[in-house]
């Protein structure tokens, strides 16, 4: 008898319900928090504290990507894929299941004109599949092993649609149809319809039966089991139906676009809502918050992926952030005295460092927003700001407004307008007690021309007075920039300065124009005596008074671009400029070459110089830039 009821309790003690418990699983996310996009891992049990998946500094960092994204782990959760970006084309990287050894997989020095398509691991997760689109018809599919070795294509010919293993991991495929997604098993298809008879998803056999029809759907998503496939209504309506009985089910009505993930027991999603909540709910419909919006360390999410978490596998803590988090990716810097104006895809702010906040002065919006408006523009002087804020597709509008926040934030508009495709945007500039602003129409007759005007903001906007006009070519643009009371335009092949009153300084021409395809202003800077021009790949400096030409340096070539500016600033005998992901600072007295921080953006202030590198700017004192 003793030995029976031994023998029951070790059997009890070796099951793995009885003694493991339900298995380890993390939410995988993307957030900005730490400036570039970085992974991170969460525990949907609450039972372990935020962990990082991701610490490596991106090679690029651009607004459409700074950082790492899209995480894919494999089946059993020990491996993971991401992708990343560097500045032309998408990587895709391999590495641990807690983000250790990340080995890059694609591209590689070989394959200079290919992009990354479809991802996706075996049942078995030993193997995994990507594709990489070429040029011209080739979209070869390739098979790697699940530590990156082995890598050989299988086909030169795949489709553009998702990748299908066998569910003996033996075989793959791809459609030719982004709308075409095949379940786990491949016994099921969920083709999104979309025009007569119907709008929206058709659930078929791999032969064409079909077994059930959802109207009004789109997005699917099937469950790991295959049993259930989650698809979106009305957009923000997050609802599931059972294959076998057909029954469909509404579970959450504030769901922001399509990032969904079902958990490896097919039992729970996870989700971000429309307020960008981090969300799980059950079949059932019972919801919870896993992380909120306002909470420390949060930032903003994306790209989510629910995974297991073996045993073994140890995730580490978050990197502790420096600087001020910007909500989003800062666009455009501005300095004047001890403060800087930054530009991100939802606002407009003024940061004071070391400050643990900034003001905010106006806001636009993210994506997601019909409009999708952005600020293309910004400029700091004195207690003002201005900026040229941009809505629209093909046909645009725009406009000109400022706000006034020494003493009270108080809102003020300067101009608007429509701005048919490529022509040349309004501009801002400022600094001490000078804020200024060009703005333009278009005249057709006797021929198509551009009239632009430079007018001075007052001390709380317009009255603008008119500084001075100028006739130029439909689409070639001006860009300004302020220092000491005086301003500067800048146009494709010539600079002039101008007094306060617009009156002119000085003028110098024949400089060699930006190279097509785009028409470009040239890049240039006003620092006290001196004037900084990049022509190509060469940065010049004249006198202001003279306009002698003191010295040159040459420059990296970078490529073509119709917004990027290489040249940020001058000030205390440095001039920055941007390459890449790098911020270099060159001394003017003796032509020495350093790289000063990483990031996208960089102004002088008063105290040394502020930058962004993705959704956090930071500030280098005189000191450490001087070493």
């Amino acid at each position: 008898m003793r030995k029976a009821l031994l023998g029951v309790a070790l059997a009890l003690w070796l099951t793995p319900s009885a003694h493991a418990g339900p298995p380890r699983t993390r939410i995988l996310y993307s957030s900005d928090w730490n400036g570039p996009t970085q992974i991170f891992a969460v525990d949907p049990g609450r039972k372990a504290p935020r962990a990082e998946v991701t610490f490596a500094q991106p090679t690029s960092c651009t607004q459409s990507s700074c950082g790492f994204y899209e995480p894919l782990p494999s089946p059993d959760g020990r491996r993971i894929l991401y992708r990343s970006d560097d500045g032309m084309r998408d990587v895709l990287i391999l590495a641990r299941g807690n983000g250790g050894s990340p080995k890059r997989i694609f591209p590689l020095a070989s394959e200079p004109n290919q992009r990354l398509g479809e991802i996706a691991w075996a049942p078995n997760s030993r193997k995994f599949a990507y594709v990489a689109a070429c040029c011209g018809s080739a979209h070869p599919l390739h098979v790697a092993r699940a530590d990156g070795f082995g890598d050989h294509v299988v086909t030169e010919q795949a489709g553009y649609g998702p990748i299908a293993w066998s569910p003996d991991s033996r075989s793959v495929t791809t459609t030719a149809n982004l709308a075409r997604v095949p379940s786990p098993r491949g016994r099921w298809i969920a083709q999104e319809v979309l025009g007569d008879p119907f709008f929206g998803i058709r659930v078929e056999s791999p032969g064409g039966q079909v077994k059930r029809v959802i109207q009004d759907a789109f997005d699917p998503l099937w469950s790991p089991d295959a049993r259930v496939l989650a698809y979106r209504t009305k957009r923000t309506a997050l609802n599931v139906m059972w294959i076998g009985s057909g029954r469909s089910k509404l579970l959450v009505h504030d769901l922001r676009e399509d990032r969904i993930t079902w958990s490896p027991d097919s039992l729970r999603l996870a989700y971000i809502s429309a307020s960008g909540d981090l969300r799980t709910v059950t079949l059932e419909g019972r919801s919870g918050t896993l992380l909120g919006a306002g909470a420390k360390n949060l930032g903003n999410i994306s790209w989510l992926a629910w995974t297991r978490a073996p045993r073994g596998i140890r995730y580490r803590r978050p990197a502790k952030p420096k600087g001020l988090y910007a909500g989003s990716f800062v666009t455009r810097l501005a300095g004047d005295g001890a403060r800087v104006a930054y530009a991100t895809c939802g606002q407009v702010a003024v940061w004071t460092p070391p400050a643990p906040r900034a003001i905010d002065g106006a806001f636009a919006s993210c994506p997601g927003s019909p409009l999708r408006p952005t600020i293309y523009d910004v400029a700091i002087a004195g207690g003002r700001v201005a900026y040229t804020g941009l809505a629209g597709g093909n046909t645009t509008l725009w406009w000109l407004n400022g706000f006034t926040f020494d003493l009270a934030l108080q809102p003020f508009g300067l101009d608007s307008g429509t701005n048919t495709c490529c022509l040349p945007i309004p501009q801002v500039a400022g600094a001490g007690e000078l804020l200024v602003f060009g703005t333009r129409r278009v005249e057709y007759m006797p021929n198509p021309m551009v009239l632009w005007e430079l007018r001075r903001v007052g001390p709380a906007g317009c009255p603008c007075p008119l500084l001075q006009t100028y006739h130029e070519p439909i689409r070639d643009p001006l860009t300004l920039d302020v220092d000491e009371g005086r301003i500067l335009i800048a146009r494709t092949d010539s600079v002039e300065l101008l007094k306060s009153d617009g009156s002119r300084l000085m003028m110098i021409t024949g400089l060699p124009a930006e190279p097509q395809p785009f028409t470009r202003a040239l890049e240039a800077i006003l620092s006290g005596q001196d004037l900084y021009i990049r022509t190509g790949t060469t940065l010049r400096d004249y006198d202001v008074d003279t306009a002698a030409l003191r010295r040159t340096w040459p420059l990296p070539a970078v490529p073509p671009s119709p917004t990027a500016e290489m040249l940020q600033d001058a000030g205390h005998g440095l001039v920055v400029d941007v390459r890449g992901s790098e911020i270099h600072a060159l001394r003017v007295a003796d032509g020495s070459d350093r790289v000063a921080a990483r990031g996208s953006v960089a102004r002088f202030i008063d105290k040394g110089l502020v930058y962004a590198e993705g959704s956090r700017l930071h500030l280098v004192g005189w000191s450490a830039l001087s070493r």
